[in-house]
């Protein structure tokens, strides 16, 4: 899984910074206005946006069967509340428009190791939902301090 996780670490990292595609997404994500008045085909930028997260959910969906011997729906709680952490831990704007594969790689293993630090501390699944909140709190905070002063 590791291997596969830094692969499409690399392989979008490179989508993104290397072609003309990323460029398009990147500038769709900042400003949709901007976009097509820049004659980005906007609809099919998100399309294949959208094509692409659904490729790698499946293959997520792949590779945890492979891992578990089984895939359930239900079988990771709090999955998407871990991913938003993992994505503003890593200074991704939530409006989009700035941020990289690279930040949110290291937000993911951030809150990948702050989890599995609380389970370990076998605290309660309130208590580890608490403390990440809390990261991404500080994670936010901080970032917005820094872009402030850097203006």
């Amino acid at each position: 899984m590791t291997l596969a996780f830094v692969v499409l670490a690399v392989a979008c990292h490179l989508l993104l910074q290397r072609t003309s595609l990323g460029r398009h997404t990147v500038l769709v994500g900042a400003n949709r206005r901007t976009a097509a008045a820049a004659a980005v085909n906007v609809k099919l930028v998100i399309t294949i946006a959208f094509c692409i997260s659904a490729v790698t959910a499946g293959l997520a969906g792949v590779l945890t069967a492979a891992d578990f011997g089984v895939a359930d729906s239900a079988q990771f709680t709090n999955v998407d509340i871990n991913a938003v952490a993992a994505v503003l831990v890593g200074g991704t704007a939530i409006k989009g428009g700035e941020g990289s594969i690279l930040r949110t790689c290291v937000g993911t293993v951030f809150v990948a190791a702050l989890q599995n630090l609380l389970q370990v501390l076998g605290l309660s699944t309130g208590v580890q939902l608490t403390c990440v909140g809390a990261a991404v709190v500080l994670a936010v905070c901080s970032y917005a301090l820094m872009k402030g002063r850097s203006r």
